[in-house]
């Protein structure tokens, strides 16, 4: 099994609110709380990659934001998508 693994910024290990603005971005295997995800996984599949987004420019660019992430998955043929940790944040994308 393909899995990615969607971040926002901070748990993407892209930065803090300072970069809350940043544009969704793939980053190849696993990023902070996918390797949890990864070994939760074990033998049936692996994260194949992260893809973190600020959570501010998902929120204020919902639908092209939603594109540009949907895009930069495609190419990993992922099985299936993890999102989160959100802590009920907001504004998570």
């Amino acid at each position: 099994m393909r899995a990615i693994h969607y971040l926002n910024q901070f748990f993407g290990g892209i930065g803090a609110e300072d970069k809350a603005h940043v544009g969704p971005r793939a980053i190849e295997g696993p990023v902070g709380p996918a390797m949890a995800a990864r070994n939760v996984l074990g033998d049936r599949g692996d994260v194949v990659a992260t893809v973190a987004c600020g959570d501010n420019y998902f929120a204020e660019n919902i639908d092209k934001a939603s594109q540009e992430v949907i895009e930069l998955m495609r190419p990993y043929e992922p099985d299936l998508v993890l999102a989160g940790p959100a802590f009920n944040a907001g504004r998570y994308g």
